[in-house]
């Protein structure tokens, strides 16, 4: 079973973000992928973007230690402040997958 923790970020320059805003938040992205492709809880599975945010994708078999594991390094990141994460604990077509919000500034 997979989980998923989920990264949504306010975008600041419009709906779709100014393009300076989407290359640092991609950045960031590659930066947590590394970082996961050597700590070993999860994967960065990719982003997309529009209607003003900013969505990471982060794939695991435990969606708690995912997130403890990528936190403190999104806490780290100015382009984030203001996100949440959602962390489902199980396959998003399982009706009795439950989904959790948390809310977090960085810095």
């Amino acid at each position: 079973m997979e989980h998923c923790v989920k990264i949504v970020v306010p975008l600041k320059g419009g709906p779709m973000g100014s393009p300076e805003e989407i290359e640092g938040l991609m950045a960031v992205g590659d930066r947590l992928g590394e970082f996961l492709n050597t700590e070993g809880s999860g994967e960065f599975d990719g982003d997309e973007y529009g209607e003003g945010t900013f969505v990471f994708f982060f794939y695991g078999p435990d969606a708690d230690r995912l997130f403890t594991a990528i936190e403190p390094l999104l806490r780290a990141e100015p382009l984030v402040g203001g996100c949440y994460a959602l962390k489902r604990y199980g396959d998003a077509a399982d009706p009795k997958q439950r989904e959790i919000r948390v809310p977090f500034l960085s810095g």
